[in-house]
């Protein structure tokens, strides 16, 4: 293919995407709802063979390298970038079915206790006696490291497959076909660390002893856990009014949750259901599902604020948009807008006047410290995933991401959450550049629409033009559209500095 190839070269290949993604999401909605048990994968990359053929991803390639700059250029990377993931996720597919059925199969034994492995951050989040979180913890690190091996191998695969493809590993081809500036983002992810040690260090001990009686030297993941679980904030966030703060704060903005019927709202409480908000873009922006529990407390409503940020950003976007700008483009745009609105639980006058929490210094004290944590965690975990490719036997990686994490946490971290929380496809790195790009949006709007922009009726529309976008820019570019400048840490970093001081 050249760059003179009609419009249309691979719109067979763009409709076969289509068509997975849209079964793929099918298929997660059916499990994290509690519908059906966990589906096989290799079956559904199996369905859609055709799809996993290098020769297919080389002519994608070729026609990117080939396009002049413009629009189908950048539809071009977005789906050489497909057709590379899809084809080396196909060849791993059996491997995580495996593990996948290994977990879900888990059941972790304390005292008496049964606890589903799928289940055990939630748990150890509501256990209040140290001792059993301990237990409980140390119970989960056996079954991760019973499953190791097939994680190790997993990994293996992957970045054997993308060399097989002409990349120096996974994290290669990320470089190479994605969108962001490794680089540069990791030295965001160092100067975040750096900048924000000492701080960090002295609220998180602080906050330690006042609520949970532990030293900072003796801290554990599982406390940190625990901590920014908040159970003392749930009063202030109860789950009755979980949803309608939401739909209170959509209306004042002239937007309505379900989108027109787009979003399909999944709140059923139902055994097997996933404690966590999620969203299954099945057809966008058509059919969108948003699956959620009612829980209380301050982790509850950012979670259900995060995904609602992700439904209604698909349930808005242009349906006229190529598969790319709904589907393939700059995932951190979509965690943009995520985050931006579960900030909004981070805003003292939307707590003030949505939930009638008098004085919010505190909540916001902690929930700020809270996002601190994460973002440093982020940080961590990126440079851990820049590092998979250079090797090395997995416990070597695994004890080295335990002192990278426990470095950037403050806490103890058991070496074997490190294959778990490892994605080569450096999920961190959408996660950061969310967390940075939301940090200017919400700049932006209150520029715009004054410091209570969550409650301007002009808000809505301007951020449904947004949202119209879809993915076909990318996030540098959007933030240039709205004469936002660049994509820095440095504003977050302000904003969780001025309420950690």
């Amino acid at each position: 293919m050249t760059s003179d190839s009609p419009p249309d070269a691979f719109a067979p290949l763009r409709q076969d995407a289509e068509a997975f993604l849209a079964a793929m999401a099918e298929a997660t909605y059916q499990h994290g709802a509690g519908l059906k048990p966990v589906p096989p994968l290799a079956p559904l990359y199996k369905r859609f063979g055709r799809l996993a053929s290098p020769a297919l991803h080389q002519e994608v390639r070729e026609a990117w390298a080939a396009a002049p700059e413009g629009p189908e250029r950048a539809r071009l990377r977005a789906l050489a970038e497909f057709t590379a993931r899809h084809l080396l996720e196909a060849a791993v597919a059996p491997l995580r079915d495996r593990l996948a059925a290994a977990e879900a199969a888990a059941v972790l034994r304390v005292e008496g206790r049964a606890t589903p492995f799928p289940d055990v951050e939630e748990v150890l989040r509501d256990e209040p006696d140290r001792t059993m979180r301990g237990r409980i913890e140390s119970a989960r690190a056996e079954v991760l490291r019973a499953v190791s091996p097939l994680r190790a191998e997993l990994l293996a695969r992957l970045q054997d497959g993308a060399a097989a493809l002409g990349y120096p590993g996974v994290a290669g081809l990320c470089r190479a076909l994605g969108p962001a500036d490794l680089e540069g983002l990791a030295r965001d992810a160092q100067a975040i660390l750096e900048q924000t040690e000492s701080m960090y260090e002295e609220t998180l001990g602080w906050a330690l002893r006042r609520h949970l009686h532990v030293r900072l030297k003796d801290a554990r993941h599982h406390d940190l856990l625990r901590l920014f679980r908040a159970p003392g904030l749930d009063p202030l966030f109860p789950a009755r009014r979980l949803l309608p703060a939401a739909e209170a704060t959509l209306r004042a903005l002239r937007l309505d949750l379900s989108a027109a019927g787009r979003i399909r709202l999944d709140l059923e409480e139902r055994p097997g259901k996933v404690p966590r908000p999620f969203v299954a873009p099945s057809e966008v922006p058509d059919r969108v599902y948003l699956v959620a529990r009612g829980a209380p407390g301050l982790e509850a409503y950012e979670a259900l604020w995060r995904a609602l940020g992700r439904a209604l950003h698909f349930a808005h976007t242009d349906g006229s948009l190529p598969l790319e700008g709904r589907r393939l483009g700059d995932a951190s745009v979509a965690e943009a807008h995520a985050s931006l609105l579960e900030g909004l639980v981070r805003e003292a006058g939307w707590l003030k006047r949505t939930l009638q929490v008098g004085q919010p210094r505190d909540t916001l004290w902690l929930a700020h410290l809270r996002l601190l944590g994460l973002l440093r965690r982020c940080a961590a975990t990126l440079q851990h995933e820049l590092l998979l490719p250079e090797g090395g036997n997995a416990e070597a990686r695994a004890e080295a991401y335990r002192f990278l994490l426990g470095q950037a946490i403050r806490a103890e971290v058991p070496a074997e959450t490190a294959l778990a929380d490892a994605d080569p496809f450096l999920t961190s790195a959408h996660a950061l550049r969310g967390w940075m790009g939301a940090a200017l949006l919400a700049d932006g709007l209150r520029e715009r629409f004054d410091e209570d922009w969550y409650r301007n009726d002009r808000t809505g529309p301007f951020l449904r033009e947004l949202w119209r976008q879809g993915l076909r820019s990318t996030l540098e570019a959007l933030l240039q559209q709205l004469g936002l400048g660049p994509l820095t840490p440095d504003p977050l970093l302000r904003r969780i500095t001025q309420h950690l001081q």
